[in-house]
This record gives C-alpha cells, structure tokens and sequence, in this order.
C-alpha cells in the first residue's frame, strides 16, 4: 500500500505512527510510574509515634513509677538514659534505676551496674558496680554474670578472684551463648585442676540454690 503513495502520504503516515507510539509508551510509563510509586508506600515503615505520643506515654509511666512500680520505674530510667521522649539525662536514670534496683529489679540493677562502671550520669564506681552486678547476676541476668566474672578476673573494684570469675561464666554458659563459654576458657587456662574442680563445686552449688 506504501508503495501507491506519494512521498508526501508517506511522511505524513509516518509522523502520525511516531505520534501515536509515544502517547502509548508515555501511557505506559505513566502506569509504571503509578504502581512503583504505590509499591514504594506500601513498603514503607509505619508512621514513628509523635512526640506528644512519647510525652503522654513518660508522663503515664512517671505516674506509676512515683507510685512506687519497679517496671515502670526500670522503663522511665531507659527513656532518660537514651534520651527516648525526652532529653537525654543519666543522672535521671540512675535515680529511676536505683529505685527498681532497690526492688530487686534485675534489668535495673544491671543498667546502675553499667552506668556505675562507667561514671555515666555520677561518677566511676567500681565497688558500686560489682555490687550491682552481683545482685543482678543472682538474679539470673547473663550478662551481669558475665561482666561480674570479668570483674573478678580483672580485679576490678575487687581482689583478682579466679574462683569466682570462673563460677559466674560457667553460670552465664547455661544460656549457650559462645562469648561466655571463650571467655570460660580463657580463665580456665589460669587455674589448675583443683582450682576448676573447686570452682565447679561453687557452680554445683549455687544452682542447687538458686530458684531462678
């Protein structure tokens, strides 16, 4: 059919082809661009809470924890301590830590313990710490276990005690973790046999004890 027109016909039909062939293929990117675009969104996180959220929530947990709740006051001491809702305070923290610690908090305990051992929110104190850490670690948290081994092994706010450092790590290895079970190892390779063995019957016996 081509072939019967003129040069003219032709151009023209061929401009008219072109024409129509973009108006498609802007359709199509148009679409495209709808769908990725709807996509996108669906695949975006949830809105984060406001702030006037985050402050009616401190104030809720303020209120019960003057009330004298531990969780509540162990929850308070974590908004403040990374600055969650509010400015960041440690001193704060401490404050609302050491009234869940005093509690028997375990999570408390811990966070004073940490907050103690590196002078955050009051000054280093090292005895304050292996206090803490102590109380936390018969409480059965793993870490505090774990940083009171490490305290024993160092002689960190106490004498240097093989004997306890390896009770706790092998307390805290019940869990499985392998940081605690290396670390076991690196104790162990200080004590002799009848070191070991005595510091087995220490574990033996705390976990006959324990109720945790």
């Amino acid at each position: 059919m081509l072939s019967k027109l003129n040069h003219r016909q032709k151009i023209r039909l061929r401009v008219r082809y072109m024409a129509a062939l973009f108006t498609f293929a802007s359709c199509a990117l148009i679409l495209m661009g709808t769908n990725a675009l709807a996509s996108t969104e669906a695949s975006l996180p949830t809105k984060p809470l406001a702030n006037s959220t985050l402050t009616e929530k401190h104030d809720k947990l303020a209120q019960m924890a003057e009330a004298g709740d531990a969780v509540s006051q162990y929850e308070l001491g974590l908004l403040h301590e990374y600055g969650r809702g509010q400015q960041q305070n440690d001193s704060i923290a401490v404050y609302w830590y050491l009234q869940a610690a005093k509690q028997n908090h375990r999570d408390a305990q811990y966070r004073l313990a940490v907050l103690s051992d590196n002078g955050w929110g009051q000054p280093v104190n090292r005895h304050d710490a292996l206090r803490f850490y102590r109380s936390a670690a018969e409480n059965g948290h793993e870490l505090a276990q774990h940083d009171l081994a490490i305290m024993y092994f160092t002689g960190s706010g106490t004498p240097k005690n093989l004997l306890e450092a390896y009770k706790w790590l092998k307390i805290a290895t019940v869990s499985g973790n392998p940081l605690m079970e290396k670390h076991l190892r690196l104790v162990a390779a200080e004590m002799s046999d009848i070191e070991i063995n005595l510091a087995e019957e220490l574990v033996q016996r705390w976990l006959r004890q324990s109720r945790i």
